[in-house]
């Protein structure tokens, strides 16, 4: 990535990927990678390019795995949605969730990088999936949209549990918590304990079913 050699960087991707199962080789070298190209970049040794070129590379490769995975919507199957908060431009973390989503046998309708509220709440009437997945990377945005993410969890289907993920969630925070939404902090359950049931889900009832 300091080279902004994409041979190599796909060489890598190559080697990482040949060597472990897709989940580790994420878990254990890429995203270890990315955080360290993405520090690199604050101290001025990597560029912006670089650090572009590296994440795109990753996000084809996430975006075949999840093609590979994803079951087919039936046959037991159950259905998700996964996207970025507003504004989220870093798709990495949404893409690694979708993954182990599918992973589990969740049919995946992968919605993007920056979905408009408005559009995730049109697309989970259309779509009635049991889970939604969303993705943001700084604090600061996760601040900025908090007031509106929490009516619009309020207005998913009564069905939809809904969880947010990503390193802007630091803390837990009352006013999400109390629309339904489950924030995956640091020191608490993962997505993957929820879908294995290590951690029991909040009690559906606490949220409005405003429609």
């Amino acid at each position: 990535a300091i080279a902004v050699d994409e041979a190599a960087v796909e060489a890598a991707l190559d080697e990482a990927f040949l060597l472990l199962s897709p989940q580790t080789a994420m878990e254990r070298a890429v995203l270890p990678a990315l955080v360290t190209i993405g520090d690199l970049w604050a101290q001025g040794k990597c560029s912006i390019a670089g650090e572009h070129m590296a994440s795109a590379k990753v996000v084809g490769r996430l975006l075949m795995l999840l093609e590979t995975l994803n079951p087919a919507l039936g046959n037991g199957s159950r259905a998700a949605v996964v996207a970025c908060l507003p504004d989220e431009r870093h798709e990495v973390g949404a893409l690694v969730t979708a993954c182990v989503l599918a992973k589990y046998y969740y049919r995946v309708s992968y919605l993007g990088a920056s979905l408009p509220l408005e559009e995730l709440e049109r697309a989970c009437h259309l779509l009635k999936p049991d889970v939604v997945c969303l993705s943001v990377s700084r604090q600061s945005l996760l601040t900025t949209h908090q007031p509106r993410l929490a009516e619009s969890v309020k207005r998913l289907p009564s069905r939809t549990q809904a969880f947010l993920g990503g390193r802007g969630v630091v803390e837990a925070d009352r006013a999400l918590a109390k629309s339904g939404l489950v924030l995956l902090t640091p020191d608490g359950p993962t997505l993957t304990d929820y879908l294995t049931g290590k951690a029991t889900l909040p009690r559906k009832g606490a949220r409005s079913r405003k429609r």
